[in-house]
């Protein structure tokens, strides 16, 4: 069985408990040494461990095949869902016609918001998240600047070698008083955050790798879940 686990966005306290067990009862651990925290490599004590960084696909195939009998975890960084290259590998498996699952992780922007303590969809405000990137040597399909002109929640990955390009288009569409939070290796012994209003960035000195742009706007407005004169199905208004 092949297992493709999402480590989540660095610190193995953010496995999920499925993936963590599936880690550490694992023959084999393939992880992308680019990404994924060395703490990760602690969970397991047998020899079968690749990087696959240096890897090609034929590289990884031949590892999913040389060890078909055996439990594999294919460690991603983050969630599987985003950027995780899991759709060529999973065809790959299928070409050799083994057994696999798919185990989410916690994504970079979701542990963001969280270090942050906000909410990415504050009523009446914005109720859209958008997660992009800006184009390097793949290309993005999208108009991304189509995006941003809503204003709407948005998570910048894999553009730490772009950061003026990032901030130049975030302050063409967004008002200056918006939040530009920008992370580097998050949930890591030497993570870093810096948050500030749209208005009061203009130095960025952040590495390239494993920098993660969050743009977001918020005001003190309540929801109507918890307003007294708001029912729904579970509560009936209140009378003042």
């Amino acid at each position: 069985m092949i297992n493709f686990i999402g480590a989540g966005p660095g610190s193995v306290d953010f496995l999920t408990v499925k993936g963590f067990n599936l880690i550490k009862k694992s023959d084999v651990l393939l992880y992308a040494g680019s990404t994924v925290s060395n703490e990760v490599l602690d969970l397991v004590d047998h020899v079968n461990i690749f990087n696959s960084a240096s890897m090609t696909l034929e590289d990884i195939k031949f590892i999913f095949n040389k060890f078909k009998d055996s439990n594999i975890a294919r460690v991603h960084s983050g969630d599987t869902a985003i950027y995780s290259a899991i759709d060529e590998e999973i065809n790959a498996v299928k070409e050799l016609g083994l057994d696999y699952q798919v185990i989410p992780g916690i994504s970079a922007y979701s542990y963001f918001a969280s270090k942050l303590a906000i909410e990415l969809t504050s009523p009446e405000i914005v109720q859209s998240i958008v997660i992009t990137r800006l184009e390097g040597r793949t290309k993005v399909p999208e108009n991304i600047e189509n995006f941003l002109k809503e204003q709407p929640s948005c998570a910048i990955y894999l553009s730490g070698s772009k950061p003026y390009e990032v901030l130049n288009l975030l302050k063409k569409y967004y008002t200056e008083d918006a939040y530009l939070a920008i992370g580097h290796k998050l949930s890591r012994e030497d993570e870093r955050i810096e948050l500030k209003q749209l208005k009061d960035w203009n130095d960025i000195d952040f590495p390239s790798l494993l920098t993660l742009f969050m743009v977001f706007k918020k005001e003190n407005i309540k929801s109507k879940l918890y307003d007294k004169k708001f029912s729904h199905g579970c509560r009936t208004e209140i009378e003042s």
